[in-house]
C-alpha cells in the first residue's frame, strides 16, 4: 500500500468554487454482466495533472480511484522543538498547495466523462500541516502509542513525519472525520473517498503492542468506521475501505456488519495478493459478495499463470456490484492499472454459483466463460467462448 494523505488545517475553509464542479453519477451504478465491471487506480506525481490522453483512457473504466499529493506545511512545523511533525516547505507561511489539488483532479476526471471517482486517503496515519501539528501536540492522547509508550510512527513521505492516530480517543475520531475528511468531501464533486489500510495498521508486528492494546485499537477503529459511514450516508457519498484478509476473523466479521448496515454507502476493497493463502483472500471476498456489499477487488498483474489463477478466483465468486482492477504490483503511476484485453471479452450472466468438484477444486459457468480453480496447486483456467 502507499501512504499519501490529503489534509486541511483546522478551521481552514476551502475557497468556494475554486473550480467548476461537475457532478458524479447517481450511486449505486447500474450493474451489467455483459463484461467484467472494472475500476482503475492511477496516481499522479506532485506538480502535474493527468494528461488528456490519460483522462480519456480512464473513462473506459466503471470507477476511478486516484491519488495525488495535497499536503501543505510551514517551516514552523520543522523548527518547533516540541513538534513531532516536520514539513519541507520554505515559504514561511501556510499557503494552500496550488500546484495540484485532489478536488480539482477529480473534477477533471468527471469533466472527461468519468462517472464515479474516489480520491485516496490514508486511514491509520496523519501527515500534518503546521496547524494540525500544533493540535496534535496539544492532544497527546490523539497519538497512537506502542507497547513501550512511544508514538507509533509511519514511514516518512516527502520528508514529512507521520504518526499513528489513536482512534480510542473520541477527540481524535471527531477530528479525523469532521476536520480532515468532511471539509474536502463537502467541497468536492467526487462520489466519495477511498480509505487505505483500515484497522489495526500492523501495530502488533511493527511496534510490539500488547493484545489488549491491539483489541482496543480494533474496537475504536470499528467505532470510527461506523461514525464515518453515518456521515457519508448523510452526505449521499460512498466510502471505499480497504481491509487485510489476514486480520482476525472477528474483526473482519464486524467490519462487514458495519458495511452491510450502511450499504450501499460502504464499499469493500480487497486484494488477491495471496501472500499467505489465496483461499483466505477468496473467503473474505465472498463474505462481502454474500452480504450484497459493493466490492472493488485488486487483481495483481504477474506471470501469465499467476494472473490466470487470480482472475479465475475472482470469477469464481464475483457477484453484482463487484468491480475488478488489474494492477501492476507496486506501480501506482498513471498507468499502473491498465485496460487489459480481458475487459473487452463478453462475460454473460452466471449460470449458477461456483461448484466444488474436489477437496481443493472449484468450477463456475457463465454464458460465455467457464472457469476452474485449484487452490492447492494455485492454478486457474479461463475458457472464453
Amino acid at each position: 500500500s502507499f501512504c499519501t494523505l490529503l489534509v486541511f488545517p483546522r478551521h481552514y475553509t476551502m475557497p468556494a468554487m475554486i473550480f467548476a464542479m461537475t457532478a458524479a453519477a447517481v450511486w449505486p451504478p447500474t450493474f451489467s454482466w455483459d463484461r467484467l465491471s472494472t475500476f482503475t487506480f492511477p496516481g499522479c506525481a506532485p506538480g502535474r495533472y493527468f494528461t488528456e490522453a490519460e483522462l480519456s483512457g480512464y473513462t473506459k473504466f466503471d470507477m476511478i480511484d486516484y491519488w495525488g499529493i495535497n499536503v501543505t506545511c510551514t517551516p514552523g512545523g520543522a523548527h518547533n522543538v516540541n513538534s513531532r511533525f516536520q514539513c519541507n516547505d520554505t515559504d514561511g507561511k501556510f499557503v494552500p498547495n496550488q500546484e495540484i489539488t485532489l478536488p480539482e483532479q477529480g473534477d477533471k476526471l468527471l469533466k472527461a466523462g468519468a462517472k464515479y471517482v474516489f480520491p485516496y486517503m490514508y486511514w491509520g496515519c496523519t501527515q500534518a500541516t503546521y496547524a494540525e501539528a500544533q493540535l496534535f501536540n496539544q492532544h497527546d492522547e490523539w497519538i497512537a502509542k506502542n507497547g513501550s509508550g512511544q508514538p507509533v510512527e509511519c514511514e516518512k513521505f516527502q520528508g514529512i513525519e507521520q504518526v499513528g492516530i489513536n482512534y480510542t480517543s473520541e477527540g481524535a475520531q471527531d477530528f479525523y472525520i469532521n476536520e480532515m475528511v468532511m471539509p474536502f468531501l463537502n467541497a468536492s464533486s467526487t462520489s466519495g473517498m477511498f480509505f487505505d489500510e483500515f484497522g489495526l495498521t500492523s501495530f502488533r508486528y511493527l511496534h510490539g503492542d500488547t493484545d489488549q492494546q491491539v483489541q482496543q485499537m480494533a474496537n475504536a477503529s470499528l467505532a470510527t468506521l461506523s461514525k464515518l459511514l453515518s456521515a457519508f450516508k448523510a452526505a449521499g457519498k460512498v466510502a471505499i475501505v480497504s481491509l487485510k484478509s489476514s486480520y482476525p476473523t472477528d474483526f473482519i466479521d464486524r467490519y462487514f456488519d458495519i458495511l452491510e448496515e450502511y450499504k450501499p454507502h460502504g464499499m469493500y476493497y480487497g486484494e488477491f495478493f495471496c501472500v499467505r493463502d489465496c483461499l483466505l483472500d477468496y473467503n473474505v471476498f465472498q463474505k462481502a459478495v454474500l452480504k450484497g456489499i459493493p466490492v472493488q477487488q485488486h487483481i495483481p498483474m504477474a506471470s501469465t499463470a499467476e494472473f490466470n489463477f487470480r482472475l479465475a478466483t475472482y470469477l469464481l465468486g464475483v457477484g453484482e456490484q463487484c468491480y475488478a482492477g488489474v494492477g501492476i504490483p507496486g506501480d501506482w503511476s498513471p498507468t499502473g492499472f491498465p485496460w487489459i484485453p480481458e475487459y473487452d471479452k463478453p462475460l454473460g450472466q452466471p449460470l449458477g454459483p461456483s461448484k466444488q468438484t474436489g477437496p481443493h477444486t472449484f468450477t463456475r459457468e457463465f454464458e460465455y466463460v467457464s472457469v476452474s480453480v485449484n487452490f492447492n496447486t494455485s492454478e486457474g483456467v479461463i475458457n472464453w467462448s
